[in-house]
């Protein structure tokens, strides 16, 4: 298994009258500390940002397990309950 680290921005945005986290578009890092900095610097301007590792096996594409690096701001509670 191999593992990619991937981090996810997520911003307010106000939909049919309701106030939403809408994802931006994520950014993969094959290290976790490049992973983790951009964390950090993306929580400066967005309103949450996530970063998890996800294992995968090259060969057969399936994935492994996903673990929650750091969460910063605010995320969708599924999000966020998902690594509880």
């Amino acid at each position: 298994m191999k593992t990619t680290y991937i981090v996810q921005p997520f911003v307010l945005q106000k939909i049919k009258g309701q106030i939403v986290l809408k994802p931006e578009k994520p950014m993969q890092f094959n290290y976790e500390d490049d992973a983790l900095r951009r964390a950090e610097r993306m929580a400066e301007k967005f309103d949450g940002v996530v970063a998890v590792s996800q294992e995968y096996d090259e060969e057969s594409g399936e994935m492994g397990r996903t673990v929650l690096l750091r969460q910063i701001g605010q995320v969708p509670e599924d999000i966020a309950d998902s690594f509880s």
